[in-house]
């Protein structure tokens, strides 16, 4: 994936999901699409941590296909 179409992709996870910024994705082609897999840790008013996960599948021109969210404690 070229870093013009990471960067874009970057900026609309970022967006929609704020406590992301600043992580890097595992990057990681499936045939046509590429998967991205964000990782990041939350704390929730009451202490406990929130291990998130955002995965994301585009076009190798930057065009997301389709976004999920994932989290355990």
């Amino acid at each position: 994936m070229e870093k013009q179409a990471l960067e874009k992709v970057n900026r609309r996870v970022f967006r929609k999901f704020p406590e992301m910024r600043g992580t890097k994705p595992s990057v990681r082609r499936r045939g046509e699409v590429i998967q991205l897999v964000y990782r990041s840790q939350a704390r929730t008013p009451d202490g406990h941590i929130l291990n998130r996960r955002v995965r994301v599948l585009a076009t190798p021109e930057g065009k997301i296909l389709k976004m999920t969210t994932s989290h355990a404690r």
